[in-house]
């Protein structure tokens, strides 16, 4: 901050109106500490907080993996308010930084401290964010969506959503918010809606279902999977490389989800779903949601006889 603090915090002491024990200091009271801030103008406590962040600011950026003083800097940063911002690469700056506190919360599934931290980093963003600042923005607003989901915000979900859907330069990009979306239609027991939404993105992912017309129809895609699983031995399973493709990843992510929401409904779909899962781990590698599709399988194997 550039003051010399001590001579004026020692001052304080003597007057009773601080506390000092093992050289640091703290009000004598909490109602002294609030005397003191409602003192203060609303445009001077802005300022102040600002002042103090940014300082502290400048300590994160060299010391990286000081998450308490992360947080600290981040939350009196935020306090001053977006009016502090002097240009765009300022306010870039303090939105990376709440992106780097928020994912940091997520860490420690703070869900709702993160969201906090991320509806702030927009904020501190210009107007034309998405043009001048992309990356930043997407990652801003695809953490927001992951953590509105997680506290079960559906509303905020799809406000975050629209942002991305609106401005994402691919389909790729979009993937994170239809994937949280489908997931919210699921918990809502809408499954119709997201088995056509899953179905459609996976088909734009090169993942077409094949969709059985008959019993007989079904029990032979359970059949050719099965076949397929057979030429696999368990020790080459165990040992089987791991799935690489992003777009076979994210594929598998959507199936994953489908298959859970299924068993509340439409069970009908699930061999479908499983066949694929299985098939796509033993072509193009393994992921941890090939678990689910597996233990899926060998169910379905069990219920018919196998």
């Amino acid at each position: 901050l550039g003051l010399k603090l001590q001579n004026s915090l020692d001052a304080a002491v003597a007057d009773g109106f601080l506390d000092k024990l093992n050289g640091k200091y703290q009000f004598c009271h909490d109602r002294v500490q609030e005397t003191a801030y409602k003192m203060l103008s609303m445009e001077d406590r802005a300022s102040r907080h600002s002042r103090y962040g940014l300082a502290l600011c400048r300590y994160t950026l060299k010391n990286i993996n000081d998450d308490a003083m992360l947080f600290t800097a981040v939350d009196q940063v935020n306090r001053g308010g977006p009016h502090i911002v002097s240009g765009s690469d300022h306010g870039s700056l303090l939105a990376y930084l709440n992106l780097r506190a928020g994912k940091k919360a997520m860490d420690m599934s703070d869900f709702a401290s993160a969201l906090a931290f991320f509806d702030h980093g927009i904020l501190f963003l210009d107007e034309n964010h998405w043009h001048d600042n992309y990356n930043l923005s997407l990652e801003l607003f695809d953490n927001a969506v992951k953590c509105t989901y997680a506290i079960g915000d559906h509303q905020r979900l799809n406000k975050f959503s629209e942002q991305v859907l609106s401005f994402a330069r691919s389909f790729n990009d979009k993937l994170t918010v239809i994937y949280h979306a489908v997931s919210a239609l699921c918990d809502a027991s809408s499954l119709d809606e997201a088995i056509e939404k899953g179905v459609w993105v996976l088909s734009m992912l090169g993942e077409d279902l094949f969709q059985p017309s008959s019993r007989s129809e079904t029990l032979a895609l359970i059949e050719k999977t099965r076949c397929l699983v057979q030429g696999y031995p368990e020790d080459l399973l165990l040992n089987y490389n791991l799935m690489t493709d992003s777009s076979k990843i994210m594929a598998m992510k959507f199936l994953s989800r489908l298959e859970i929401s299924l068993v509340m409904g439409r069970r009908g779909v699930i061999p479908i779903v499983t066949s694929k899962m299985v098939e796509l781990s033993l072509v193009h590698g393994l992921t941890p949601m090939s678990a689910i599709g597996f233990a899926y399988f060998g169910s379905m194997l069990a219920s018919i006889g196998h």
